[in-house]
C-alpha cells in the first residue's frame, strides 16, 4: 500500500502535481499542512520516501510526514 502511495507520488513528481492538498499522517493524525506546486513535488516525495524508510527501520519518523491526498 505504501509502495503504491509513493509510486502514485512520484508520477505526480514527474507530471507535476499542480495544485495538491497536502497533510501529516503521522500516528494517526491528520493536520491540514501545505500545498504543492509542481516544482515542490520531487522535493515532497523526496521526504516522504525518506520519513517512511525512518519509519520501517523503527526510527520516529517527524511530525510533517507528507502525503498526497488528492492522486488524480
Amino acid at each position: 500500500m505504501m509502495r503504491m502511495g509513493l509510486g502514485a507520488l512520484a508520477l505526480l513528481a514527474l507530471a507535476g502535481c499542480g495544485e495538491v492538498t497536502m497533510h501529516s499522517e503521522v500516528g494517526g493524525f491528520k493536520n491540514a499542512v501545505m500545498t504543492c506546486d509542481s516544482f515542490e513535488s520531487v522535493e515532497v516525495a523526496q521526504r516522504y520516501q525518506d520519513i517512511h524508510h525512518r519509519t520501517r527501520t523503527g526510527l520516529d519518523p517527524d511530525r510533517d510526514g507528507i502525503v498526497c491526498e488528492d492522486m488524480r
